[in-house]
């Protein structure tokens, strides 16, 4: 999937989601950058806005989920 169609999230939406942790984030940016390790060893990145990590105060090691935007492209 591409970084921009995830969504990071602390609570599962109901739907489709899967549990990653926080490897690597990338703030320099307008858009911040996010890599993460799946729960079954893949990586996945995301791409968030400022406002959106500002919301989540994310840390390295973070236990999250992944949640896709689109779900028929997951």
């Amino acid at each position: 999937m591409r970084p921009h169609a995830l969504e990071i999230s602390w609570q599962p939406d109901g739907g489709t989601h899967f549990r990653a942790t926080v490897k690597h984030i990338h703030a320099a940016r307008p858009l911040v950058k996010v890599d993460a390790l799946t729960e079954w060893g893949g990586r996945v990145h995301v791409e968030m806005s400022q406002e959106r990590f500002r919301d989540l105060q994310l840390v390295n090691d973070d236990a999250v989920f992944i949640i896709p935007r689109d779900v028929k492209g997951f």
